[in-house]
């Protein structure tokens, strides 16, 4: 199934940004995902060995956010790993879900 390109965008100083609308199913999305949930043990090992060194290194994952059934996936750079969630900061603009702001603190199931 394609994507297809929403009439949501955003302009942020001279960067315009447009939303992306995938089917549920989108093979390519589906694919990406399952290689990143495949090497995520690379990346919890490499965050508990760099993760306090965060003015040269930053870990980032994207991740489901969802508000009275509207998902979209956005980006939070992450500081740590515990217990099957990662902690950090939501670092994204979101287009449709809007109890989440730049700044705010997030905590990230593993499996999502």
């Amino acid at each position: 199934m394609a994507s297809k390109v929403t009439a949501q965008t955003v302009h942020n100083d001279s960067m315009e940004y447009t939303s992306v609308n995938l089917e549920k199913e989108d093979q390519t999305f589906l694919r990406l995902k399952d290689t990143a949930q495949k090497h995520l043990s690379t990346f919890i090992n490499e965050l508990a060995r760099h993760g306090k060194d965060y003015h040269k290194i930053r870990f980032i994952v994207k991740s489901d956010f969802v508000q009275n059934g509207s998902h979209e996936h956005m980006w939070s750079r992450i500081f740590e790993y515990k217990n099957g969630v990662f902690t950090g900061v939501f670092i994204d603009s979101a287009f449709t879900v809007k109890n989440i702001k730049m700044g705010d603190k997030v905590s990230i199931k593993k499996k999502n």
